[in-house]
């Protein structure tokens, strides 16, 4: 099962929206505001906002930058509320994958590349292995055991009044509605050549 998510409706808080969950927070700490999601809340807010469960299993989650402001880009997995999530951000013009578990953030890996608006973001998880793409290039990798349980994946809305996220994408690798996983596809091929 995949989901997908191009914010095509009038204006209105995300939780409104049928298929978004709010967990934690208040009310319209995200919205969606000329077709896109927006943060409307400040960093010490602890709000969540998850899509319908994928079920468990090896996972992704994409989508498209809207906004290059700091320590902002909302997409997460293993989300369980807004203070326990594994996820990405914007950290000095680069992509950083990073956790953030009972409210402490740690860095799963160094900032990597450079983002532009419009480029199409994805974070994978095989295991407790994670891969970050940008525009489909592997960009890096990461790994942590931290809320191993947690199948929730979803947005975290972090700076106030800035652009989140637009076409947001999110599904199972394995037997995922016909996606294309790229970390399964490269795992795949090392196992064939050993």
């Amino acid at each position: 099962m995949t989901f997908t998510d191009n914010f095509a409706r009038a204006d209105q808080d995300l939780e409104t929206s049928a298929d978004w969950t709010r967990i934690g927070g208040s009310a319209g700490d995200a919205d969606i505001q000329s077709e896109k999601v927006h943060s409307t809340t400040i960093a010490s807010t602890a709000a969540a906002y998850t899509c319908p469960d994928q079920g468990s299993g090896d996972r992704y989650v994409q989508g498209d930058l809207v906004d290059l402001n700091e320590d902002h880009f909302p997409i997460a997995l293993r989300v369980q509320d807004g203070s326990n999530f594994v996820g990405l951000r914007n950290k000095g013009g680069r992509l950083e994958l990073f956790k953030r578990v009972g409210g402490t953030f740690g860095s799963l890996a160094d900032p990597i590349c450079s983002c532009v608006v419009g480029d199409t973001i994805r974070l994978e998880m095989v295991g407790n292995d994670f891969e970050i793409f940008k525009n489909g290039v592997s960009q890096g990798t990461g790994s942590t055991t931290d809320l191993a349980g947690e199948t929730g994946i979803g947005l975290i809305p972090r700076r106030d009044a800035v652009g989140m996220v637009d076409n947001f994408e999110a599904g199972l690798l394995a037997g995922g509605g016909g996606v294309a996983p790229q970390l399964m596809k490269r795992r795949t091929n090392t196992l064939l050549r050993m």
